[in-house]
């Protein structure tokens, strides 16, 4: 706390009037100094006290041990304060400061209060943004010669698979749909081709057959008949005389 109330009326205070009666006005003195090292550990919250060894007490008091145990004890008595010792270890609190601090310390303790509810709302805002932008994370980037219907399918069919487009991912699809546009694809049609097989990958449609991927076993089967049919037309050339064209 940056300072504390003093009200003008302290004199008449029946317990500062017994502090000066049994210690003077050095007691007085002391009671300010008192006020003014606790006050000086206080924050926006509701503390209200200080901690130090006896020996430290000692030396901000200006007391010895025996003197500041029985100066205590009239605060104590007199002027609300709250001693508790513990082992060498004197913590005095005194609750009416938290009735005389400064505007400075009481703003701290609104602002501290508010802060939570504001840093919520805006938490609140940014996940409600993150939201509409996961809800229709391809729309942003769509040119214009892309069929929204197919693309959303593709972006669905992506998602049930457990696959979703990340938006590179998005930006990849997008830029191999526009080569393959180049070359004469219908982009809708790829699109429809991958959703119907269940690929995650954009490819050409191949006229007049049925739209599916040719599989390693496919080219396989197709290099055997090529070289199947080799060697049966060799094997013919020989039955007829004709060499076998080496």
């Amino acid at each position: 706390m940056k300072w504390f109330k003093h009200d003008s009326d302290c004199f008449m205070s029946e317990g500062v009037d017994a502090l000066i009666e049994a210690e003077g006005f050095s007691g007085y003195g002391r009671w300010m100094r008192l006020l003014e090292i606790v006050a000086f550990k206080m924050d926006e919250t509701n503390r209200c006290h200080a901690e130090y060894s006896i020996q430290k007490w000692c030396s901000f008091l200006g007391l010895k041990q025996k003197k500041l145990i029985s100066f205590l004890e009239l605060t104590e008595n007199k002027l609300k304060t709250k001693v508790v010792c513990f082992e060498n270890i004197i913590r005095i609190e005194i609750p009416n400061l938290l009735k005389k601090r400064d505007n400075y310390t009481k703003d701290l303790e609104v602002t501290s209060k508010r802060l939570p509810s504001i840093d919520i709302e805006v938490e609140k805002e940014v996940e409600v943004e993150k939201k509409k932008k996961r809800l229709k994370p391809s729309r942003a980037t769509l040119p214009d010669w892309l069929p929204r219907e197919e693309w959303e399918g593709f972006v669905e069919m992506r998602k049930k698979a457990k696959s979703p487009l990340t938006p590179r991912a998005i930006n990849l699809a997008i830029s191999e749909l526009e080569k393959l546009r180049a070359q004469g694809q219908d982009p809708g049609a790829v699109l429809n081709q991958t959703v119907m097989n269940g690929w995650k990958g954009l490819f050409p449609v191949k006229q007049g057959s049925s739209p599916s991927k040719p599989s390693s076993m496919d080219k396989t089967l197709s290099a055997l008949d090529e070289a199947r049919l080799l060697v049966e037309g060799r094997e013919r050339q020989k039955a007829l005389g004709g060499g076998d064209g080496l």
